[in-house]
């Protein structure tokens, strides 16, 4: 689990996005005024709901090995119209 702390770290370096993945979720942090704000998209992968592509990826790969499930993955974004 990251810790406020952690957070703060990255403000500090003026991170502008970042993917936390825990708990079987991606949380997509934004930073706006120093601050950083939870948000469901990536302004980087606009298109892409990354918050149910990565968190269903890592699932698999517990499932079927990281190999299939990046496999798969990408066969995903290969056929949608993201």
């Amino acid at each position: 689990m990251t810790s406020k702390t952690t957070l703060d770290a990255y403000v500090a370096i003026a991170v502008t996005e970042l993917w936390i993945y825990d708990s079987k979720k991606l949380r997509i942090y934004l930073l706006r005024d120093e601050h950083y704000i939870e948000s469901d998209h990536s302004p980087n992968f606009p298109n892409l709901p990354l918050t149910q592509i990565i968190a269903a990826t890592v699932e698999r790969a517990w499932q079927v090995g990281t190999v299939q499930a990046l496999k798969e993955f990408e066969g995903t974004l290969e056929r949608s119209s993201f």
